[in-house]
């Protein structure tokens, strides 16, 4: 999933649907597919479906794997896009202190993933001062323990946390860790990583005032072009509620150096994701929760696919394309 994406690992688990039939192979067919289709509605927003896909994941858990850790990462998630922060806060501090058995326990890496699930929400939740020690806390066990992909993720959480308190150190953390996140990294989380950059640049500047604005020319050449990669990696994976947040920094910095047709059509940009953001929440799963049913993932590869090109017009606006 994160070297591929949701839809090439899909149409490379479709050819093995008629060979996993009965025991362990339909059972690991189930799952690994399950697993897919979360973390790619997750990643878009889709908390409609990603709820209703998360009730089967975690029945096809217990059936096969017995108590585990799988599905950790994915409710703490689900529970943050909700906006219960208080409570992913709680329930990952619960979930930290259980001992998980079964087959599967242990491989999702469990007190990483709670980490970083209280880093995001103590940063959501206006409190990036707390973010810190369960974000250093999730870098140094994934380090320690050689969990490359997780690293990256706590580079950026730990990054996030920072860039509210001291952006020159988060602009140096990233740059430490840009080859790390690129390697090890998602196409989602080498977006964040642009966005990231982009914040931390605009963070530094000085107070803005009419007399003395920030250069035109250091913000065109280092921060806006971030900024639009940025947006052109969320705009590919619909990742909605992102794009939207990087058209309004976009819009900040057009203002700022006096171009106000970009900034009205970064506005309008913004306006479109935060439309695009709310109908993807809402979409349910649909016949989706029964994607073991002959022709029903071919017709999700068919609905995402008429969904790209949908966001491709939204997001040609302004360079999404």
């Amino acid at each position: 999933f994160a070297a591929e994406g949701e839809a090439a690992s899909l149409r490379r688990l479709l050819p093995l649907r008629a060979l996993c039939t009965f025991g362990s192979a339909r059972s690991t067919w189930l799952t690994h597919t399950a697993d897919i289709l979360l973390r790619g509605a997750l990643l878009r927003g889709e908390r409609a479906a990603a709820g209703q896909l998360l009730d089967g994941y975690v029945a096809l858990l217990a059936a096969t794997d017995g108590p585990s850790d799988a599905a950790w990462g994915a409710k703490l998630e689900l529970m943050i896009q909700n906006g219960q922060l208080l409570e992913a806060l709680t329930h990952a501090e619960e979930l930290r202190g259980t001992t998980t058995t079964g087959r599967g326990a242990g491989g999702s890496a469990p007190q990483v993933v709670c980490l970083l699930a209280q880093a995001k929400a103590h940063s959501l939740g206006a409190a990036p001062i707390n973010a810190l020690m369960p974000a250093l806390g999730a870098m140094a066990l994934s380090e320690g323990r050689g969990l490359r992909a997780h690293a990256a993720a706590a580079a950026l959480a730990l990054a996030g946390a920072q860039v509210e308190l001291d952006p020159p150190a988060a602009l140096s953390l990233l740059h430490r860790h840009r080859a790390h996140v690129m390697h090890a990294g998602c196409a989602h989380q080498t977006a964040a990583y642009q966005l990231l950059i982009g914040r931390c640049r605009l963070a530094a500047l000085p107070p803005y005032k009419k007399s003395s604005p920030p250069s035109a020319q250091a913000l065109q050449a280092h921060t806006l072009p971030t900024l639009e990669e940025a947006l052109r990696g969320f705009g590919r994976l619909r990742a909605h509620a992102d794009a939207a947040e990087t058209a309004y920094y976009i819009s900040r910095v057009l203002h700022s150096i006096g171009d106000i047709p970009g900034r009205d059509a970064a506005a309008t940009l913004f306006v479109a994701a935060e439309e695009a953001a709310v109908q993807a929440a809402a979409r349910p799963a649909g016949a989706l929760v029964r994607f073991a049913d002959p022709g029903v993932l071919e017709a999700h590869l068919g609905e995402m696919a008429r969904l790209d090109r949908e966001a491709a017009a939204i997001y040609s606006l302004r360079g999404g394309d």
